[in-house]
C-alpha cells in the first residue's frame, strides 16, 4: 500500500482528578521516509475535560526553570546516544511549550513524580538522530505548580526512562 497512517494512545499516569495520556503517530505518504511523532492529553477527570499543559502552573511562572531542566535532560541523553549531535545553534534546547507532555507516575501511590517531555525528530536533531523522551522530576519544578493541581504530585517518578532518552513506548 503506498499510504498509512496509525494512532496509538497509552495511559501515561492517573491520579483520582487528574489522568495522563500519551499518544503516538505515524503517517506514510510516499515521501522519502515517514513522519511520526508524540503527543500529550491531560484530562481533568471531575470537570469531564481537557486542560492544557499550561494549567499546570501558576500564572505568570518562570518557566525558565523547566525549560533548563529539559534542555539538561537532553543533553544527558544525547551523550548516551551514538552518532548524536550536541545541542547547537540549529538543534537547540527547547522550551516546555515545544515539546508534548505526560505525566510520570510517581514512587508515591496516587501521587504525580514528575514529567515525560516527548520530542519529536528535528526538534533536537535530525530525523535520523530521532525521537527523544526525557523525564524531569517533581524536585526540578515544584514551585512552578499552580495550587489546584500541586496536590496531585508528590515523591519522585517510578521510572527516569532510558538514557539515551529513547521512547519506552512506540507504535
Amino acid at each position: 500500500r503506498p499510504y498509512d497512517g496509525q494512532r496509538e494512545w497509552t495511559l501515561a499516569a492517573a491520579t483520582p482528578s487528574l489522568v495522563s495520556l500519551r499518544g503516538s503517530w505515524f503517517d506514510y505518504t510516499g515521501g522519502a521516509h515517514p513522519n511520526h511523532g508524540s503527543t500529550g492529553l491531560l484530562w481533568d477527570v471531575k470537570a469531564e475535560t481537557e486542560i492544557k499543559p499550561s494549567a499546570l502552573f501558576r500564572p505568570g511562572a518562570d518557566m525558565k526553570v523547566l525549560d533548563k531542566a529539559i534542555c539538561d535532560a537532553v543533553a544527558v541523553a544525547k551523550s548516551h546516544r551514538e552518532g548524536a549531535s550536541p545541542l547547537d545553534s540549529v538543534f537547540g534546547c527547547p522550551k516546555w511549550s515545544d515539546t508534548e507532555l505526560a505525566l510520570a507516575p510517581s514512587t508515591e501511590a496516587g501521587k504525580i513524580g514528575g514529567l515525560i517531555v516527548l520530542i519529536d525528530p528535528y526538534v533536537v536533531g535530525s530525523y535520523a538522530e530521532g525521537d527523544y523522551e526525557v523525564t524531569i522530576p517533581l524536585s526540578a519544578f515544584r514551585a512552578l505548580l499552580a495550587p489546584a493541581h500541586g496536590g496531585i504530585f508528590g515523591g519522585s517518578p517510578k521510572s527516569p526512562g532510558n538514557p539515551d532518552g529513547s521512547p519506552t513506548t512506540r507504535i
